[in-house]
């Protein structure tokens, strides 16, 4: 092989490793509430909180959300380190959460 063949190969392999996403699970609380997150697997991005036991949520991506009084946003900063949930949601309730240790 030349070295432009390999240089090839190295560039292909680093970009694909750039988009390479890992599970990812943490537990964030703002003290009576725990949201858990979990992302990648078959489930793909999912949340589950301590006030429904048992009840996977996921982002909101249809509009009917917000006529059916159950919208909510969930986005986190960018070292991961608090959630802030935004909406209307008995299970979700607004406010900002800090993961736990």
């Amino acid at each position: 092989m030349n070295k432009a063949t390999l240089a090839a190969i190295f560039i292909a392999s680093m970009s694909q490793a750039a988009f390479a996403r890992e599970d990812f699970e943490g537990t964030y609380t703002n003290g009576p509430v725990s949201i858990e997150w979990r992302v990648g697997g078959r489930a793909g991005t999912e949340f589950l909180s301590s006030l429904c036991e048992g009840k996977k949520f996921r982002p909101r991506t249809s509009p009917g959300s917000a006529k059916r009084g159950d919208d909510y946003a969930i986005k986190s900063d960018f070292k991961f380190t608090e959630l802030q949930v935004v909406g209307t949601n008995k299970c979700l309730p607004q406010g900002t959460y800090k993961r736990a240790p």
